[in-house]
């Protein structure tokens, strides 16, 4: 819920900063799809458990198959528009995007192309900034403050590539496949930020098989090699964050109507389990 995110970044790391805001977002929203790991972000937490337990059982495309009605009403979506945008974020630069108008071969390769457009649009302003601030619109933030944060770094310092990133335990992970960092949240200065923003228009080293492009664009790894490259800084932003606030969850009693359609005829133990946790 982008509109209660931001309500948390103006009582918290916005106080007292000056800023410009661009946004690059996708048209629909709203909706989150059904998976068996976030299941959690739909249901409520003792239906998610008892929809996962389902998924161990029977494997999760024969769930997809026995749930029609509870998958299409999860996946549902609003659209946005800019008069929705600016009443919440006033005179902000926007570009709203249909998904069908593009080929994406993965999620984050969706989240890398609406990066490097936030920050084309923050380019195009024609405005020097002193930093530049990249954040999930839906992260929520419990305190930190950027003013502080800023007032602390040192001049040399922030002439410097420099990225502070937060919402992991560390700016750098090692991971199963090499290094990963946080790309959720970033703060940086102008050369930091353009290659935090970058690794859509890598996108070709994959065919390459260069580090961290070597399963396509990556998350977490495209974006740690390409700082890396890049020769960036990276350290941890003091910033406590939430989770992220998703639209609301169904409700029990939409979710006991959408179960009891898709199990008619059949209602078998599994979908006896999945309507009882509705009520634990």
């Amino acid at each position: 819920d982008y509109v209660r995110a931001w309500r948390s970044w103006q009582q918290t790391m916005l106080h007292g900063v000056d800023c410009d805001v661009f946004v690059a977002t996708w048209r629909k929203r709203g909706g989150k799809e059904l998976v068996p790991v976030h299941a959690d972000r739909v249901l409520p937490l003792a239906c998610a458990r008892a929809y996962q337990a389902q998924v161990a059982d029977l494997g999760e495309e024969q769930v997809r198959i026995r749930y029609p009605s509870l998958h299409a009403a999860a996946s549902s979506s609003l659209e946005v528009t800019n008069a929705e945008l600016h009443e919440t974020y006033g005179p902000a630069d926007l570009e709203i995007h249909d998904e069908g108008d593009h080929q994406f071969a993965s999620n984050d390769e969706k989240m890398f192309f609406l990066m490097d457009r936030a920050f084309e649009l923050a380019q195009r302003k024609g405005r020097i900034y002193d930093f530049y601030l990249r954040i999930r619109p839906d992260k929520e933030i419990r305190a930190g403050s950027l003013a502080a944060i800023i007032q602390a770094l040192s001049p040399t310092a922030s002439r410097e590539p420099f990225i502070l990133t937060g919402d992991m335990p560390g700016p750098w992970l090692m991971g199963p496949h090499g290094l990963h960092i946080a790309d959720q949240m970033a703060l940086g200065n102008f050369a930091g930020m353009h290659a935090f923003c970058r690794p859509w228009r890598l996108r070709g080293l994959a065919a390459k098989k260069v580090a961290g492009f070597e399963f396509g664009l990556h998350a977490h790894r495209s974006l740690a090699y390409t700082l890396l490259g890049g020769a960036v800084r990276v350290g941890p932003l003091p910033i406590t964050v939430g989770g992220l606030l998703s639209p609301d969850r169904l409700e029990p009693s939409r979710l006991a109507a959408l179960i009891a359609a898709d199990a008619a005829g059949r209602m078998d133990r599994h979908d006896d389990l999945l309507l009882r946790s509705l009520h634990s």
